[in-house]
């Protein structure tokens, strides 16, 4: 039958010769790999497709007589003072 194309996979072909053990190995470990990557490929799609959370943009505003970096949050200028947030509709853009 050598010579002779035949429809076995490679294992069996390879189980003739004192190497067989080597491809079936090597073929193991393929499928692993391919088994890996195709997780890693899933994994990057669902972060890719999940949404991604938008951080607020940073607005330096004047609040009485200082002066102050926060965000907006729909009409209120949202900052923080010692550690604290603290809320104001009472500012002047700078």
């Amino acid at each position: 039958m050598d010579g002779i194309a035949s429809s076995a996979d490679a294992s069996t072909h390879a189980a003739k010769f004192a190497f067989g053990h080597m491809v079936a190995a090597g073929i193991t470990r393929a499928e692993g790999k391919a088994a890996e990557k195709a997780e890693r490929a899933a994994a990057r799609a669902a972060r890719k497709a999940a949404p991604k959370a938008k951080a607020p943009a940073k607005v330096t505003v004047k609040v009485g007589r200082a002066t102050f970096t926060g965000h907006m949050d729909g009409d209120h200028f949202v900052y923080e003072v010692k550690g604290k947030e603290r809320r104001t509709l009472k500012f002047q853009a700078a």
